[in-house]
């Protein structure tokens, strides 16, 4: 046999491959690092990762298996390389086999990948054959996951299938030595996919060069743009333009929610904002996300991108359609989800011209189809860390490590997302929003069935919250039920591998507790097997329940009840008094003093709500976490070190973190608004410190929906730091109920595990 010797006899090895090594370039790579060790043998993708049949001398064969797991392609994570011998047939040449599809899936799916350089470059180049073509991409960027219909990720399991390839492009394909070998959604202007505009009619107007043109003269006189994106619609128009970012809000009922900008580059960024170094490198990411910066003038670069807030959404161009439009408008952009509210993501061209209708004034189409449709991710940097709020293009469905066991966690109803795991693997679906909406469920249906094809059907332990009247507990029976601040308090544990004892401070905006009041403001205890509601913010009555929730000023009288009592008239501010009729008001006071409709709760974020309302900052929440926000945004401009007094009481075994005497402070106090916010956040951080010394627990964990406060978390973790303290708080996985799924499986296999 050539090359077979009796000091070096040749072997032949199957190996398998697991990890994050499909749509990353990884059997290209595997390619070339063969011929660089001298191996015959052959490759493919297969439902478990990737299958190689390799041989040559041992000594080639040990040096190969070490680059596989030391020199994989960037976007790759090689988890494990199992190697059996099987007979040598002489191969002396290798090559990229068919793949195979036996077995269940058991392999990671790439999320879409922003464009790469090599890439970008080739669109700007007059000379090269995909100049200007808005669909380029190679192994190492481009469509992964919403294209995808199942495993292998191969050409034919996506919607690429419906392009043949052109014989430049199959050269390409095929060529070891091209960046495109076996990049499965490889096109060019000659076979690959094409883009028009249309009006409301859906009749093309103009295609291709002449589309980008027409779509970037309408925005710039004024026009609001649909414009299809990789993973669902974007809404787009001049954010320069204060009136027709006004006639969005106006058009799309969303009258002050900041919305997201999309700026060419980085310097264009920090025309609005500032940028640290850290943000610089998310923003520019392959995940390529919506990042929460400072902006640098309130007013810019218009007053109603993002009303009474210092804080902006920027992301860069993540396609080469976008690096072509915006090269052509020359200005940032408004880049907001397409849909309708309260409705999910718009994905088709058909039903962006029903929904849309009404909204936008012209539609950039392209007709390479949506599968996934998946919004757009959104992070912030804290601690030098990037923290991801909502996950999804450019995160999802990247796997994390889970516990043993198959579980399928149904998440919450708010910012939903659900999860499966197996084989110690944790897929979190992308963000579906409220599940209050049908077209929502329908997405939440949609995706869990692609799920299931991409990762398996098993025979799953289903998990839901314990609130009965959530739309995700109701969709399976026998579903086991996770308190909801429990699931917050293993979703940190379970990201930072957390073993007991854990003191978790979870404060969010409500949440159905044990005892069937809200929570929101919990301190719980993981230690000796089991968890334990250790202590809580001070309850206070909510009146009119969940309108308080949408009326911070309903909220500050539950206050001010549960501070004054029968007397509680007599403490309210000037201004409160006068956003409430008569008639009001002596209702509002019955609700109080009876205990009509007024729930107690404890939740941290209706008292952000409230103290917001105290202070005339906001009244009504215009949109979810508006009063918060605002407060937040307040206490950013307080240049002062000030706290007020709390007390710590205990009472029916659980550590009562009472806020009354911050509250009598604030109405005594004379001094400006913005001083009072600051102080308040402050307080907190020291109120979180004090109880933390109060159990004495090394290991801290922050979750919950009131830790996406920038300024909130920053003074909790120094707080906690100086007491010698070891804080944790959500990053990967979102702290708020987008991460809710990622506990309840944690919680779920911990349990299991303690039985």
């Amino acid at each position: 046999m050539s090359g077979t010797t009796l000091e070096h006899p040749r072997t032949r090895r199957r190996l398998l491959v697991r990890g994050r090594v499909q749509g990353v370039g990884f059997r290209p790579f595997v390619y070339r690092l063969a011929q660089e060790c001298h191996l015959g043998g052959t490759t493919g993708n297969a439902s478990s990762g990737v299958v190689l049949e390799i041989e040559g001398e041992p000594g080639d064969l040990d040096r190969f298996q070490d680059g596989l797991l030391h020199r994989a392609p960037p976007h790759a994570k090689v988890e494990s390389v199992t190697a059996e011998p099987i007979p040598v047939l002489g191969e002396e040449a290798f090559h990229i086999g068919v793949s195979q599809e036996e077995g269940a899936p058991d392999t990671a799916v790439m999320p879409d990948l922003a464009t790469c350089s090599d890439c970008l470059a080739e669109v700007n180049d007059p000379k090269d054959r995909r100049y200007h073509y808005p669909f380029t991409n190679c192994v190492n960027c481009g469509p992964r996951y919403s294209i995808i219909e199942r495993l292998p990720y191969d050409r034919p399991y996506t919607t690429m299938d419906e392009f043949p390839m052109c014989p430049d492009c199959r050269n390409e394909y095929y060529d070891p030595a091209d960046r495109r070998f076996h990049a499965q959604p490889i096109a060019c202007p000659v076979c690959g996919p094409r883009v028009w505009v249309t009006g409301i009619d859906g009749v093309k107007s103009a295609t291709n060069a002449q589309a980008l043109d027409l779509a970037s003269s309408a925005l710039r006189g004024g026009s609001i743009v649909a414009f299809k994106s990789l993973g669902g619609f974007q809404l787009m128009c001049d954010a320069t333009n204060n009136q027709t970012v006004t006639r969005l809000r106006e058009r799309k009922h969303r009258p002050s929610k900041p919305l997201a900008l999309m700026c060419r580059n980085l310097d264009e960024v920090g025309k609005w904002a500032e940028v640290s170094p850290r943000e610089a490198e998310v923003l520019t990411s392959a995940a390529a996300p919506i990042v929460l910066l400072r902006r640098k003038d309130s007013r810019a670069p218009c007053p109603q991108i993002a009303p009474n807030t210092d804080a902006l959404g920027i992301m860069l161009p993540y396609t080469p359609l976008h690096h072509l439009l915006l090269d052509r408008f020359q200005g940032p952009i408004v880049a907001t989800s397409g849909n309708l509210t309260d409705e999910p993501l718009c994905f088709t061209n058909e039903g962006a011209l029903e929904k849309l209708d009404g909204i936008a004034d012209l539609f950039l189409l392209h007709d390479r189809p949506v599968l996934n449709p998946i919004d757009d991710s959104v992070a912030m940097v804290v601690d030098d860390t990037e923290i991801v709020l909502r996950r999804a293009r450019g995160y999802a469905p990247l796997a994390i490590d889970a516990p043993d066991g198959n579980f399928f966690a149904m998440g919450a109803d708010l910012k939903n997302c659900f999860a499966l795991a197996h084989d110690g693997k944790l897929y979190l679906s992308p963000h579906h929003g409220d599940m209050g909406g049908h077209e929502t469920r329908g997405l939440f249906q949609h995706n869990r069935d692609r799920y299931k094809t991409l990762f398996g059907d098993r025979d799953y332990t289903m998990i839901s919250d314990m609130h009965p009247d959530y739309h995700t507990s109701r969709m399976s029976e026998d579903a086991l039920a996770v308190q909801h601040h429990t699931a917050h308090l293993f979703a940190c544990m379970g990201e930072h591998k957390l073993t007991e004892p854990v003191l978790g401070f979870i404060w969010d905006g409500t949440g159905y507790g044990t005892d069937g009041t809200i929570w929101g403001g919990e301190l719980l205890l993981a230690q000796d097997s089991a968890v334990k509601r250790v202590g809580r913010l001070l309850p206070f009555p909510l009146p009119g329940g969940v309108k308080a929730v949408l009326e911070p000023r309903r909220t500050a009288l539950g206050l001010l009840h549960a501070l004054g009592g029968a007397d509680w008239k007599q403490l309210c501010p000037p201004h409160l008094l006068t956003v409430f009729s008569d008639r009001e008001m002596t209702i509002l006071d019955r609700m109080l003093q009876r205990g009509i409709n007024s729930p107690q709760t404890s939740a941290v974020g209706r008292l952000f709500d409230g103290i917001a309302a105290l202070l005339n900052i906001c009244l009504f929440n215009t949109h979810e976490a508006a009063a918060p926000c605002a407060l937040e945004e307040a206490a950013f401009a307080d240049p002062t070190t000030g706290r007020l007094p709390f007390m710590l009481t205990d009472r029916d075994d659980l550590l009562v973190l009472d806020w009354r005497p911050m509250v009598r402070a604030m109405l005594e106090h004379k001094g400006e608004t913005m001083e009072m916010a600051g102080a308040f956040h402050r307080t907190l951080a020291r109120m979180i410190g004090q109880a933390a010394l109060h159990f004495d627990v090394p290991d801290v964990a922050l979750a919950g929906g009131c830790f996406q406060n920038r300024l909130l978390l920053e003074t909790a973790l120094a707080e906690l730091r100086h007491l010698d303290f070891r804080p944790r708080f959500c990053a990967q996985v979102p702290p708020g109920d987008g991460g809710i799924a990622v506990g309840q499986i944690f919680h779920t296999a911990w349990s299991k595990n303690k039985e």
